[in-house]
């Protein structure tokens, strides 16, 4: 038997046989500071050194206030890696991360949660305070001097063009019926 700790500092039993079977204990009893983790989607126009320096200076602070309930020297900033990549989408969100460790073990999970809940308040008001926007980017976002695909209308079911798709439901592709539309559409760069 082998006893390891995860990221989040629990004591992990792995049986031989059960490790090629992906399987282990936790041992919440044996587990040493509970590490918890903050994950917040925050806007990628907003995302500045400066506003992640300010929201570290905040949990900083926070926990050295705090230093009979949080480890004040374990405070982790970071975006997440996944495969050794770490990704952004550019016209929506990036993915930011605060890692900090509880005085408490595992066993402790309803002091470390309503904590936790505490800490996570404190934070979404200084992000409040500090104006970070928590609404998603309107969409569809359109980037300048991309070709924008024809509209794909929703109609009754009628006699539409196009691929009926359950029932009393159909739909197609906006086509130029009128002449007036037609004109529209030829002064209107066309899609290749």
């Amino acid at each position: 038997m082998t006893e390891a700790r995860d990221l989040r500092n629990r004591c992990i039993y792995l049986k031989n046989s059960a490790v090629y079977h992906e399987r282990n204990i936790v041992n919440l009893g044996r587990s040493i500071n509970a590490v918890v983790e903050l994950s917040f989607e925050l806007s990628a126009a907003q995302v500045t050194r400066h506003l992640i320096w300010q929201l570290n200076q905040f949990l900083k602070q926070y926990l050295a206030r705090n230093a009979g309930v949080w480890v004040p020297t374990y405070l982790r900033s970071f975006t997440p890696m996944t495969g050794g990549c770490m990704s952004v989408y550019i016209s929506e969100s990036v993915t930011h991360r605060f890692r900090l460790m509880h005085h408490k073990a595992w066993q402790n999970i309803q002091q470390i949660r309503q904590d936790t809940t505490d800490l996570l308040y404190a934070l979404l008001e200084e992000m409040r305070r500090l104006q970070v926007d928590f609404r998603p980017s309107p969409q569809p976002v359109h980037i300048e001097g991309m070709p924008v695909p024809a509209p794909l209308l929703f109609t009754s079911a009628g006699a539409t063009a196009g691929a009926t798709a359950g029932a009393g439901v159909s739909f197609r592709q906006d086509t130029p019926s009128s002449e007036s539309s037609r004109s529209a559409s030829a002064a209107a760069p066309s899609a290749p």
